[in-house]
């Protein structure tokens, strides 16, 4: 336990009031832009502090931290290598965030929840590179936060105290939390009441952050899948590019329109990758990818799109169709339609029509185009399958949000249901990993519809280093009164 400061034995106990008021008002804060290391940190610093600033229960619906990353002015000014780092460093912090305040817990005598943001942040950040990279020495992660503490401003006190449980960390052998110190109470609760697993082995599993192997600062990364563009090139002819550029590039092994980018001794940017203004791929989740291959023969076929910004599955479909039929597109927010129209216009899809709605009601939509062969539903979720990816979303989301997700999800598949054609197919699909958005949903939809639909086929995915969580049901017009049960 932390009482006093450590490299000052002579010097009182750290005082609330320090910790309270951590900012140093005489100081004036240094500028980063001088030294890289310490201007990565301050960018990782700027995106999480949001979250830091959270209130229990209270929920971030700004961009997440990949995005916010992405955007961020300060990326720009580092080298790739100084990106990679920074990222390694955001991806890693968020994926311990839960088990780094219990370590702080453990080593100070005030807890997590009661210290100032901006310290508990520094202390995440410190104590995951002490914790979780052996490429950093000991003295080069503490060495590079209090430089960082000092850069933001922060008081002598509270900066000593951040050094206190830093060396205190150290001392003590750097002890690994355990397993279940990775989640949130409301995820165990959560899994226990959804009695949900990963195959035999429960979602307490790192595979759904995959904190330990996902981001690793020597190059070693999770893989990028690719879809690739039919209407522009082939996945031998993008491999070939690929290969050109000294990627390591493959097929996937089950889906033939995706193509896995195994290895990169530098960063990716997705832009600057061959063909990308010339639409030949599209970057996609193999789970995600799976969908449109659940639509038999989809050439010259009337297709919905209900949620379909950024366009992902709009734009697969319209490929797997060559462009023949017709596909409606769907969104309530002009802006994410705009990104999909983009992507249409980049990847030379022309079957499309882009239309702003509520996708709750779509009276208007069959008034003007009729009822449709397919209709997707890929459903506003929790995005609990995407934590490898997003791993803030278990800082952002609390189960208090579900009633209202799910009554959504239930008002998307009704009214799919009033879109399909007599011999119609819903698609329903979400990239969550919990059974109230998933088979809940679908099970609450076969019985409010009497006997009407019967569920075809149901497959959840188990996020694994290539995968994302992911849930698809097939359901069809009913006849016979039969249904299958939504788990498959």
């Amino acid at each position: 336990m932390v009482e006093t400061l450590t490299q000052t034995p002579t010097q009182a106990p750290l005082s609330l009031s320090a910790l309270e008021s951590p900012k140093d008002s005489s100081h004036t804060p240094e500028p980063a832009h001088a030294d890289p290391s310490l201007l990565a940190r301050r960018l990782v610093f700027n995106v999480l502090l949001p979250f830091e600033l959270l209130k229990p229960g209270q929920r971030y619906r700004k961009p997440l931290a990949d995005e916010r990353f992405n955007n961020h002015p300060d990326r720009r000014q580092l080298s790739p290598l100084d990106q990679r780092f920074a990222r390694y460093l955001m991806l890693e912090t968020l994926s311990g965030w839960f088990a780094l305040a219990q370590q702080i817990n453990h080593l100070s005598t005030r807890p997590a929840n009661r210290l100032d943001p901006n310290v508990r942040l520094l202390l995440r950040l410190g104590l995951c590179q002490l914790a979780a990279s052996s490429r950093i020495p000991d003295y080069a992660a503490v060495s590079s936060t209090m430089n960082l503490a000092q850069a933001l401003g922060l008081s002598k006190p509270a900066r000593g105290f951040i050094n206190a449980v830093l060396q205190g960390f150290i001392r003590q052998g750097k002890p690994e939390p355990s397993p279940d110190q990775y989640w949130p109470d409301w995820w165990h609760e959560q899994v226990k009441a959804d009695q949900c697993h990963l195959g035999n082995t429960p979602y307490l599993h790192p595979a759904l952050t995959n904190h330990t192997t996902a981001n690793n600062p020597d190059g070693t990364t999770r893989p990028l899948t690719l879809r690739v563009n039919r209407l522009k090139t082939t996945p031998d002819a993008f491999i070939e590019a690929l290969t050109a550029e000294g990627l390591q590039a493959v097929p996937h092994p089950n889906l033939a329109d995706m193509v896995i980018v195994t290895e990169t001794d530098q960063p990716l940017d997705i832009v600057c990758l061959p063909g990308f203004e010339a639409g030949w791929f599209y970057v996609q989740n193999p789970s995600s990818a799976t969908v449109a291959h659940w639509i038999n023969d989809p050439a010259h076929k009337r297709i919905l799109d209900c949620c379909a910004a950024p366009g992902s599955k709009t734009t697969q479909l319209a490929a797997l169709m060559n462009n023949t039929g017709h596909i409606v597109a769907l969104d309530h927010a002009p802006k994410r339609l705009a990104r999909l129209t983009e992507n249409c216009q980049r990847l030379g899809v022309s079957n499309v029509t882009v239309q702003v709605a509520d996708s709750t009601d779509l009276s208007d939509v069959v008034t003007t185009h009729g009822h449709f062969d397919v209709v997707l539903v890929d459903a506003p979720c929790s995005a609990t399958g995407t934590l490898a990816k997003h791993p803030d979303v278990l800082i952002s989301f609390h189960p208090d949000q579900l009633p209202t997700i799910v009554q959504q999800q239930s008002a998307l598949l009704r009214a799919a249901a009033s879109a399909a054609a007599e011999d119609g197919v819903l698609l329903y699909s979400t990239c969550s990993v919990l059974r109230a958005e998933n088979e809940a949903v679908v099970q609450a939809f076969l019985d409010e519809q009497a006997g009407q639909w019967q569920l075809d086929q149901a497959e959840s995915f188990v996020p694994d280093n290539l995968n994302e969580g992911f849930y698809i049901a097939r359901l069809l017009r009913s006849h016979s009164g039969h249904t299958t049960h939504p788990g498959g």
